[in-house]
C-alpha cells in the first residue's frame, strides 16, 4: 500500500493503524493456511510409506508458506534500510573532533580543541 499524500497527523496516524491490521490480518491467515497444510491427512488407502511421504510433503508446504511472510518481511526491512529519510543512529561514544571513544555514555570526554593556525 502507497502512503497518504497528506500531512495532516491524523490521516497519518489512520493509514499506519490501518496497515498493521492488514498486516496482521495477512499474517494471520498465512499462518491459518500453514496449519491446514500440517493438519491434512493422508488418504487412506496410502501405504505407509507413501503416507509418511505426504507428511513430510505437507510439512514442507506449510514452512513454504510460512518463509513466504519471512521473504516479505525481509524485503520490507531492506527497503526500509535504503530509504534516505530513514533516521541514522549517531554514534554516542565517539568524539567526533579528536576521534577518542569514552568506555560508555555516562563517561563525560572533553579533549583539547586543536592549535589554531598561526598561533
Amino acid at each position: 500500500m502507497n502512503k497518504p499524500i497528506t500531512s495532516n497527523k491524523f490521516v497519518t496516524d489512520l493509514w499506519g493503524m490501518t496497515q498493521m491490521l492488514i498486516d496482521e490480518a495477512v499474517l494471520a491467515e498465512r499462518e491459518a493456511c500453514a496449519k491446514v497444510c500440517e493438519d491434512l491427512p493422508a488418504p487412506d488407502i496410502y501405504s505407509n510409506t507413501d503416507k509418511s511421504m505426504w507428511d513430510v510433503t505437507c510439512m514442507d508446504c506449510a514452512t513454504a508458506i510460512r518463509a513466504r511472510g519471512e521473504k516479505e518481511f525481509a524485503r520490507a526491512i531492506e527497503a526500509k534500510l535504503k530509504d534516505k529519510n530513514t533516521p541514522q543512529r549517531t554514534e554516542q561514544n565517539f568524539c567526533s573532533r579528536c576521534g577518542k571513544r569514552t568506555p560508555d555514555s555516562t563517561h563525560i570526554h572533553t579533549c583539547t580543541p586543536p592549535p589554531r593556525e598561526g598561533t
